[in-house]
Formats: structure tokens, C-alpha cells, sequence
């Protein structure tokens, strides 16, 4: 068994939110502050800001008429959902190389989890911006595994062939002791992210009817994520979702016939638009 702390020991080797994610970050908690102080702060770091445009012009945030500054950006789809934009295109730099993972095929796991996750959110809930910011964070405890311990988690990810995370946490409890979830909570912890989206991520295995909707939101979308263009609603007995889960947060079977694919229509272009340099 390996100590959790062993993870967060080696801290050269621990990935760090860039100073803009951190700025930003503390600039939303000031009271009035203005459109053009945060544009001013993200547009320090120009490949943050170069995808976060292009991420405010995707099918994720479709408006009428072309996003053309990082001000308009923030006035058009919210502070909100401005900063896990920008969170995104952060986190997705803070890994550029692990070991034995696919990145691509990681992160369109993550991006469509996170899609599902807020899809699964009630518009008036104001959670949708924390479920997706949870949903794409929720695996990020692999990669930070892999940096850090590659051996055993070399072993745990030959063994954990074709499961999905919520299956993985099993092996990676056998072998570790903990499991991805925890490591990802710490790190978003040290990242000073809100408390709700780690507690999210931290939860989201093993949830029941009775969980908090956030971490329910995220266990669902991990679990439906691997199935994306396939027929979702003839897969949910062969996934083993609990459908008190979907009661818990009020989706019928029709949300996933028509609403899920509006949701996951636009994946593809994030992961491409995350993914480049």
C-alpha cells in the first residue's frame, strides 16, 4: 500500500494551475469587478486566451453573431462559465506528457463527462457550470498517478483495460490503497478550486440515491461518457446505472433521447480546440 502523501511528496514533479487559472480565480471572488479587469488578466497569457475565444465561438457556448474579444467572451456566456473556459484550457496544458495515457482519448472522456454532467443539471439549479467543471476534472487524479507513481499505476492501467473510471477505483484501492478520486480532490484542493467542485470529484464513485446532485451528476456523466454515439438509453442495464440516480435528479429516459445529444453534440470541437498548442 502507498500513502496518499506519496503523491504530493515529489512537488517537482506535481503539475501547477498557471497564474492566470490562479489570478482569475482570485479575481471572481472580488466584489465589482469589471469585464475589462478579468479580459485584462486572461489576455497576459495569449495562448490561454487565443482558446478561450475559440472555445466562447464552439457549438459548448453557440450565440448569434462571432464572440470577438475576451470581453465580449465574458459579457456573452458569464463569468461562470468564463472561468471554467479558461480553467480548461489551463489544466489541459498543465499535462502535456503522461506516461501509458492517451490524451486525446483521456480528455474526450472528460469533455464529454463534463458535457453530461451539466446536461444533467436543472438550468435553475446554478450548478451546471460547477457540474461541468467537476465532470471534466474528474479523472485528473490518473494522470497526476501516472506522473508520479508510473510503475504501479502502469500495472493498474494493463489491468483496468476497457473499465471506466467509476470500475477502476476498485484496482487502484487494491493496489494504492486510495484511489484516483481522492488524488484529484487534493489536487484541485491545492488548486484552490471550490470546495463543491472538489468534494464533486472526491464523491463521485460511489454516490447513491441519496448523494449530493452535484457528485450524482458526475458519476453519471463518467459512466455514460465512454458511450457517446451510441444508442444511450439501451446501454444503461449493460453499464449497470442505478436509474434511482437519474430519479435523483429528475431525468427520464426521454433526457437521454433528446436532450444528451444536443449536450454532446459540441465534444469533438472542444477536445480538438484543448488539444491544440
Amino acid at each position: 500500500m502507498t500513502s496518499i502523501a506519496r503523491v504530493f511528496s515529489q512537488a517537482a514533479r506535481l503539475p501547477h494551475m498557471p497564474e492566470v487559472a490562479v489570478e482569475l480565480e482570485r479575481l471572481t471572488r472580488v466584489d465589482h469587478i469589471s469585464s475589462r479587469q478579468l479580459a485584462a488578466a486572461v489576455a497576459r497569457d495569449p495562448t490561454v486566451a487565443a482558446k478561450v475565444l475559440r472555445l466562447a465561438n464552439s457549438a459548448l457556448y453557440f450565440r448569434q453573431g462571432e464572440v470577438a474579444s475576451i470581453e465580449d467572451a465574458i459579457r456573452i456566456v458569464g463569468v461562470s462559465d468564463f472561468r471554467t473556459l479558461v480553467l480548461a484550457s489551463c489544466v489541459v496544458s498543465a499535462f502535456p506528457l503522461v506516461p501509458l495515457v492517451d490524451l486525446r482519448a483521456h480528455w474526450s472522456h472528460a469533455v464529454a463527462a463534463g458535457a453530461i454532467a451539466q446536461a444533467a443539471c436543472r438550468p435553475d439549479s446554478g450548478q451546471r457550470s460547477a457540474a461541468f467543471t467537476a465532470g471534466l476534472l474528474h479523472t485528473v487524479g490518473v494522470l497526476l498517478m501516472h506522473v508520479t507513481l508510473p510503475k504501479p499505476s502502469a500495472r493498474v492501467e494493463q489491468r483496468a483495460q476497457g473499465q471506466d473510471p467509476v470500475a477502476r477505483v476498485a484496482l487502484e484501492r487494491e493496489v494504492f490503497g486510495f484511489d484516483h478520486a481522492a488524488v484529484g480532490a487534493e489536487l484541485l484542493r491545492r488548486w484552490k478550486l471550490p470546495q463543491s467542485v472538489c468534494d464533486a470529484v472526491r464523491l463521485y464513485p460511489d454516490v447513491d440515491a441519496h448523494s449530493d446532485a452535484l457528485p450524482v451528476a458526475v458519476h453519471l456523466g463518467s459512466r455514460l461518457a465512454p458511450t457517446v454515439g451510441s444508442p444511450l438509453s439501451a446501454d444503461l442495464s449493460a453499464k449497470g446505472i442505478d436509474l434511482r440516480l437519474m430519479q435523483r435528479l429528475s431525468l427520464t429516459e426521454e433526457w437521454l433521447g433528446e436532450d444528451l445529444p444536443d449536450a454532446m453534440a459540441s465534444v469533438e470541437e472542444v477536445v480538438t480546440t484543448l488539444n491544440e498548442a
